[in-house]
């Protein structure tokens, strides 16, 4: 599980207007990679990736 409180300050999460994704969203992107059909057990995983956790 990845844990923010240890990085904090470190990452943000913002709302972005459309990214013409509509077909295969909801998308997250992530230093540049983007992550689509995301689910919370993507966004986890990716997060474990970058984060190295």
């Amino acid at each position: 599980m990845v844990n923010l409180d240890d990085h904090k300050g470190q990452y943000k999460i913002v709302k972005t207007k459309c990214m013409d994704f509509c077909k295969s969203g909801p998308i997250v992107v992530v230093n540049n990679e983007v992550q689509k059909a995301s689910t919370p057990d993507k966004l986890r995983e990716l997060l474990e990736r970058k984060i190295g956790h």
